[in-house]
């Protein structure tokens, strides 16, 4: 037994936003389990699941859990990766459509992969040892509609593999808001 820490994004239905063809995903959800996945807490700590003693309490879309509210028609994808830095801290990179790119769109995006290589940022999102959440835009697009990969050093430099062959990196000690692509493949 031990402490879990889970994010996620839901999904919905097609009829549920704009195109089809879209992505339904939205919000970025937070559970913490303190004994091994028995109960899942939120960020607040208050109780939103439990598989104790042959229960079955699963985390609901209606249960208090989003850290990061995020609209449904934004290209989000789920799944797409987190770490944790050397204090504990759990970051996630998440990548969308920010409203201004949204909007050159006519407000609804209508070929999610072939539009994500396009117009997708990452946003990284961590946690902070007192809970609070933090979100950044990085500066740039993916260049791709693939998932991002993130991990840490030993000086919590942030480093994500964005998925077409790019590194980006940031540090702690900038609040891991100093990203800058640190390697380029031709």
């Amino acid at each position: 037994t031990g402490d879990l820490e889970i994010s996620f994004s839901w999904r919905e239905q097609s009829r549920a936003w704009c195109s089809p063809s879209g992505l339904g995903n939205h919000d970025l959800g937070y559970a913490r389990s303190p004994d091994g996945g028995m109960t899942w807490l939120n960020n607040g700590g208050t109780q939103i699941g439990t598989t104790a003693l042959g229960a079955n309490d699963r985390i609901a879309v209606s249960d208090p859990h989003v850290v990061v509210p995020i609209p449904i028609n934004t290209g989000l994808i789920n799944q797409e990766t987190q770490a944790f830095d050397r204090e504990g801290r759990l970051h996630v990179v998440t990548s969308q459509f920010d409203e201004a790119d949204l909007a050159k769109l006519g407000g609804c995006h209508t070929s999610t992969y072939s539009q994500r290589a396009h117009y997708v940022r990452p946003y990284h999102h961590w946690r902070g040892a007192d809970g609070t959440g933090r979100s950044f835009k990085l500066p740039y697009y993916t260049g791709t509609s693939g998932r991002t990969k993130l991990l840490f050093d030993n000086h919590d430099t942030a480093y994500l593999i964005l998925p077409d062959a790019r590194i980006a990196a940031a540090t702690a000690a900038g609040d891991w808001e100093d990203w800058r692509v640190v390697f380029a493949a031709e």
